[in-house]
């Protein structure tokens, strides 16, 4: 469930776009509001526009439907990262979702457009963003088309992870999630998780699954 009835102050909207200056953070504050979506639910669906935002807390995923019909996760978006700029100039047939449950803030795309253009160095922070997210594309393109499943649950598994009050990595997921993430079924995702947590490098239990031997689930990736 969604809601957006709170605007974010300023301060606040500072603080989760470093190096903006204080005149178009003010101006995007006015024309934004923040949002709390449960895990799971849409954030930004496909072949729509929608606005674009920053991530408070929690996480997204960007994901795209194959030619299998089976689904894959491209992209993770944490706290103080931006998602949906490509929307400001083109429509896309991918899904932006909340994991777990995530505070947003959304920013009105005509007032993005409107301050690009009048603060230069905005529109280049907008650019950057824009190219730091399509940065990951050339090692998505070699998981899917190289990496067996085993290889790519791990890789999905090392960015998943947090940490918790002792410093040990854990992901609290479920494997339809989990076979989204990878392009796979949750048959096969399940025997890749017996693999690796037989080869000592992850322990489950349930949706929770602990990171044991985080150097070696990240040589595994190799």
């Amino acid at each position: 469930m969604a809601n957006g009835d709170e605007s974010p102050s300023v301060t606040m909207l500072a603080k989760l776009l470093p190096g903006v200056r204080p005149k178009p953070v003010a101006e995007l504050a006015a024309a934004a509001h923040i949002e709390t979506f449960r895990g799971g639910r849409a954030v930004l669906a496909p072949d729509e526009p929608g606005d674009p935002g920053v991530v408070v807390t929690g996480l997204l995923r960007t994901v795209v439907t194959l030619r299998n019909g089976r689904r894959a996760t491209v992209h993770y978006t944490g706290p103080r990262e931006v998602f949906g700029l490509p929307r400001l100039f083109t429509q896309l047939s991918t899904h932006v979702e909340a994991i777990r449950d995530t505070k947003l803030i959304k920013i009105d795309s005509a007032a993005i457009t409107r301050v690009a253009l009048e603060y230069p160095d905005f529109g280049w922070f907008i650019s950057q963003q824009i190219s730091l997210a399509y940065a990951s594309l050339p090692r998505v393109v070699e998981e899917l088309a190289s990496m067996t499943v085993r290889q790519r649950l791990a890789s999905h598994l090392l960015q998943l992870a947090v940490r918790d009050g002792e410093g040990d990595l854990f992901v609290e997921i479920d494997q339809e999630t989990l076979a989204e993430a990878v392009g796979s079924v949750r048959e096969v995702v399940s025997r890749a998780l017996s693999s690796l947590r037989d080869d000592g490098l992850i322990t489950k239990t349930g949706r929770s699954i602990a990171i044991v031997d985080e150097p070696g689930l990240r040589r595994s990736v190799q």
